[in-house]
Formats: C-alpha cells, sequence, structure tokens
C-alpha cells in the first residue's frame, strides 16, 4: 500500500493525526529499563514498551535517525528492530524515518536505498535546498512518502525561510510550497511546517490544498495546538500529521513510563479532535446563519444593551426552521456533555427554545433527565426571575447557562447571579454568537464562556453612533429599534 493511503486510512481508523515522535535519546531512557541492560537492549525496550501502550490511539512513528545513530552501530540495530516490531505489532502504522536527507547523484541513491530498502520505511523526510533534481531518486518512488522541510519549528527558520523571493513576490517557504506542488506528479510529497507557526501553516495549507503536512512542534516545543488545527486541516477534516515526542515519550521517567505514555498519546488524540470538532461546528454554524439569513448587515439596529450598530445576528430567522435550530442546540450540548449538568437555564422568550433543546440532547448524551426551564424579566423590567415553580431546579444542581446572542453579557450575567443566589453552581455559558467579545469575566467569572461562532460586530452608544450622526433610519423591525425611538417621541 501506498504511504499516503497508509496515512489516510489510518486517520481513520484511529480517528487521529498524532504522530508519536520516536526520539529515543539514550541518557533520558528511564534508569529502570536502562539498568543492567546494554544500549542496544535499553533503546529497544523502551521503544517496545512506547509503541505497545500508543499504538491505539496514533496515525504514524517517526523516528527521528539522530537518536540511533548516536550510538553507532547499537543505535541503529535498535533503529532497525524497532521498525521490525511496529510491522509485526501494528503493520497498518505508517513509519516516517525523519533524517532530512538530500545530496546529488549516487549519494541520493545511496541514502534511498537506506531507508527504504534497508530499513523499510514508509517516509522520510527531506531537504530542498538541492533542488527538484537531486530529489529526483526520491521522488520517483511513487509508494513512499518524501516530506519536503518548509517552515521549520525552530525559532531561528526565518533567517533563511523568510527570505523574500522578489521575482514572485513570494517568502521563500513559500516558494517551497508552490514548488513541490510541482514536484508532487506521483502524489507522493508533504510537507513540514512546524506547529510554532500557525500563521504560516495557514498560508502553506492555501498554496498546497489538501496536501498533507507533517506538523512538528507540539509538546516541549511549545507549539500553538488549538491555532495549528484551525490552520491545518484539509477539506476532510484531516490532513496533519502533529508530531509529539518528548512530550508523550519522556512524560514520566518512573516504571510507569510507558502507561503515561500511552496516556498522553490519547489525551492529544482527544485534544485535537475536540478542537476539530469546534472548528468543524462554528463553520457549520456560520452556514445555518447565513442560510437562514440570520446575518443582517448594513442596517441601524438598536440592540438590547441600548447601543447602535450596523449589523445583526437575528436569531429569531434560525428559530422556525426546527432541524436547524435542533442542530445547533446539539452542537452547545456536545460542548458540556463532559460537566455534569442537572438543568439548562435561559433567559424567556428567545432562549427557551434552546433551554429545552439543548437539555433534551444533553438527557440523551447523559442518560439521566436534564431539566430545561427558563427565567423571565421581573415587575420592574430589568431584573430576572424564575417563575412557575422551576426555581425549585436550581439549589444544589450543576446549572448551564444557554442565550442566542451575546453583546455585552448583561442578561446573562442577571441569571448567573440569580442561580447562585438560588444555591445553584453555574457550570458555563453556551450561546450562539458572541457578538461582542463578551469574556467569561464580564460575566461573572463563570468557569467557561462557549460560543458556537465569534462575530465581532462594532456597537456605539447613542452619544457617539456614526450612524445617528449620518441619520441613517433606525430599523424597527429588527432588534429594539421600536421601542427607541417610541421612547424618544415620549420625550419630546
Amino acid at each position: 500500500m501506498k504511504f499516503n493511503e497508509m496515512l489516510r486510512a489510518r486517520w481513520l481508523i484511529a480517528n487521529s493525526m498524532v504522530c508519536v515522535g520516536l526520539d529515543s535519546d539514550y541518557p533520558r531512557i528511564p534508569e529502570s529499563v536502562r539498568d543492567g541492560a546494554s544500549v542496544y537492549e535499553a533503546i529497544i525496550n523502551f521503544n517496545r514498551m512506547i509503541i505497545s501502550a500508543t499504538k491505539d490511539f496514533v496515525c504514524a512513528y517517526k523516528p527521528n535517525i539522530a537518536f540511533y545513530e548516536d550510538q553507532w552501530l547499537k543505535g541503529l540495530q535498535a533503529l532497525e528492530e524497532t521498525i521490525k516490531y511496529i510491522r509485526m505489532v501494528a503493520p497498518d502504522i505508517p513509519i516516517i524515518l525523519d533524517a532530512k536527507r538530500t545530496d546529488i547523484g549516487n549519494t541520493n541513491k545511496g541514502y534511498v536505498r537506506m531507508a527504504f530498502d534497508v530499513l523499510k520505511v514508509d517516509a522520510i523526510t527531506v531537504n530542498p535546498y538541492f533542488g527538484g533534481e537531486a530529489l529526483g531518486p526520491f521522488l520517483e518512488k511513487g509508494d513512499k512518502g518524501i516530506i519536503v522541510l518548509c517552515r521549520t519549528s525552530n525559532p531561528g527558520a526565518g533567517q533563511f525561510q523568510d527570505v523574500p523571493d522578489k521575482e514572485n513576490n513570494l517568502l521563500l517557504y513559500q516558494r517551497v510550497a508552490r514548488q513541490v506542488l510541482e514536484w508532487n506528479k506521483n502524489g507522493n510529497c508533504l510537507l513540514v511546517v512546524g506547529a510554532t507557526y500557525p500563521g504560516e501553516l495557514k498560508e502553506v495549507r492555501s498554496i498546497v490544498g489538501d496536501m498533507p503536512i507533517l506538523v512538528p512542534g507540539i509538546g516541549a516545543q511549545k507549539g500553538d495546538l488549538e491555532g495549528t488545527v484551525a490552520a491545518g486541516l484539509d477539506s476532510r477534516g484531516f490532513g496533519m500529521i502533529i508530531n509529539s515526542a518528548r512530550g508523550i515519550i519522556f512524560a514520566s521517567k518512573e516504571e510507569d513510563f510507558a502507561e503515561v505514555a500511552g496516556r498522553e498519546a490519547r489525551k492529544l488524540r482527544d485534544q485535537i479532535n475536540e478542537i476539530k470538532i469546534r472548528i468543524i461546528e462554528g463553520e457549520r454554524a456560520k452556514e445555518i446563519f447565513a442560510n437562514t439569513k440570520a446575518i443582517i448587515t448594513g442596517s441601524h439596529i438598536v440592540y438590547t444593551s441600548k447601543k447602535h450598530g450596523s449589523d445583526y445576528a437575528n436569531k429569531d430567522a434560525v428559530y422556525p426552521h426546527t432541524e436547524q435550530t435542533d442542530e445547533l442546540c446539539q452542537m452547545i450540548a456536545r460542548r458540556f456533555q463532559g460537566a455534569d449538568v442537572g438543568v439548562v437555564l435561559a433567559p424567556a422568550v428567545g432562549g427557551v427554545i434552546l433551554s429545552e433543546g439543548v437539555a433534551r440532547h444533553l438527557t440523551k448524551m447523559m442518560r439521566r433527565e436534564v431539566f430545561g426551564i427558563y427565567a423571565e424579566k421581573a415587575d420592574d423590567g430589568e431584573s430576572m426571575i424564575v417563575k412557575r415553580g422551576y426555581d425549585k431546579y436550581i439549589p444544589k444542581e450543576r446549572v448551564l447557562i444557554v442565550d442566542d446572542v451575546l453583546t455585552t453579557g448583561g442578561s446573562v450575567k442577571k441569571l448567573v447571579e440569580l442561580t447562585r443566589s438560588l444555591g445553584g453552581t453555574v457550570v458555563g455559558v453556551g450561546v450562539l454568537c458572541n457578538r461582542g467579545n463578551v469574556q467569561p469575566a464580564d460575566l461573572g467569572d463563570v468557569p467557561t464562556l462557549d460560543a458556537l461562532t465569534a462575530i465581532q460586530m462594532a456597537a456605539y452608544e447613542e452619544g457617539k453612533c456614526p450612524l445617528c450622526a449620518e441619520n441613517v433610519p433606525i430599523n424597527i423591525e429588527l432588534g429594539k429599534g421600536r421601542e427607541f425611538l417610541a421612547e424618544k417621541e415620549k420625550k419630546v
């Protein structure tokens, strides 16, 4: 099977983009493994235990040859035996040799034989500096992955990689990405882009489309995981080999190192998938808003907060579409299914639909009843109160507060205060759209604020509103424009 076919199959089977870097630096191998063992025995025993503990959670393994060469023959023998062990216990997991090889002429042919005929790996990292002609012996191996350095994860990477190519109006790493597209005649090319540079990763993704990208730098190098996933996903929701070495294999120095490595590999896989789901759901939420014409632009809106602006997130345009509304409720519920929610609380009137929908989905997910209730404005027209006997559901319960659109967060903050005054614990706030860049601290320091979408819309006090200054008519069909004008009429 070709490397890229193995990789895509593994993405789906393991639901994982995690690659474990087998950078088995001999001095860092736990003493419990090294004690009484030869170099060869220590490395191979360590690797076998790491592989056995992590194989269910990964899409690839990537040994870096430097950590085997530095122990010379015994290290290289351990590398060869490590590859054989992976073939025995996990034959469907592709193996990448991180060697960064490239030279000229027959030298490259020797590297090709070493990687693919002697060690029998599935892919190798290469350096593009010698050009396409020199890389020919690698690129001709259509069944093997040829992973070309593009934007590496080290701090000094920009010294050469950010040099402008003025003729093509590109930086050097962007030129490399474009060039690799031309070299990819056998469909076997990939690129290396470090997780420490998510902005550059996004640029490369836009250049190469769905070409797989090897992303080092997660873990010990402190790469940006959320930024990496957001920047690097392909059109199918995969597209990356996200490598972590020290953060997994050396997560513990004790005898439990393999068990801990397995936990860390699984944790990283789950973190990536959680981020991926959020990104995909956020895009789907935006699509629903667009299809139902829920986002209004170029108008003059008066918001509930009494501020003015030109844009409006009109949740009332979504609610008549029951299937799409139910889908949005499910998205919010999924984000809080691990929060042990007992009650979902929302402000009336619009929030009632969300409260019922989110509670229904949480009930299914948690296999126990989760109550959906709502609060209404008190007689003073400002504070919130829970009527109809619903207040009995709140004391000693874990309460999720949901709402449609956050502008200032004033209504939600009142619900947070109300919940706490009734003896409930607020576990978080889930909303369809955060249009005011509201933060958890703005809502009374809630533990979590989770918005399906965040659409920034400028809002102005009446006296500073440029739309008022230009006499743009106030929209009386949406928002609080009708009430605003009626109030002004009273004052005249």
